[in-house]
């Protein structure tokens, strides 16, 4: 894991940073880091405790589920996605899915631990970005039932 060299305007480009101003997004970086996952890794197991979100900066990943003794691919997110969030805003959460790098793979972490921080230091990004989380789920959750139904 390394300290992040990313600007407030390279943060533009991920979904959950987008609707915030660069003086806003300038207050990312301290509290973000990167980590780099090599093609076929885990970067985490069903079961495993969930105390960051996910950022990918570049690669793919795949999420899967364990449904009745089968894997089944829940999503394939590239570039620009998030993924982990409930490790933002559930104490002691545990994965129910596991992730793993389909292509070299480098993400962008914000441990519940410094969105705690940027919640004391920046509360109005820190409610931007809960927002943004917000309403993504509510998007894959109609996506999900217009699949289903």
């Amino acid at each position: 894991m390394t300290n992040l060299m990313i600007t407030a305007a390279d943060l533009k480009k991920y979904n959950i940073f987008s609707e915030l101003s660069e003086e806003e997004r300038s207050v990312l970086p301290p509290f973000l880091s990167e980590q780099t996952f090599l093609a076929g890794s885990a970067v985490y197991g069903a079961a495993e405790a969930s105390e960051q979100l996910y950022l990918v900066a570049s690669g793919e990943v795949i999420i899967t589920h364990q449904l009745n003794h089968e894997t089944v691919t829940l999503a394939r997110l590239f570039p620009g996605y998030f993924f982990g969030e409930s490790g933002l805003v559930e104490p002691a959460h545990r994965h129910r899915t596991c992730v793993s790098a389909v292509t070299d793979t480098t993400v962008i972490k914000l441990t519940q631990a410094n969105f705690n921080k940027l919640k004391t230091a920046h509360p109005a990004v820190a409610f931007s970005v809960l927002n943004k989380i917000a309403r993504v789920l509510s998007e894959r959750l109609t996506d999900n039932v217009m699949r289903i139904g």
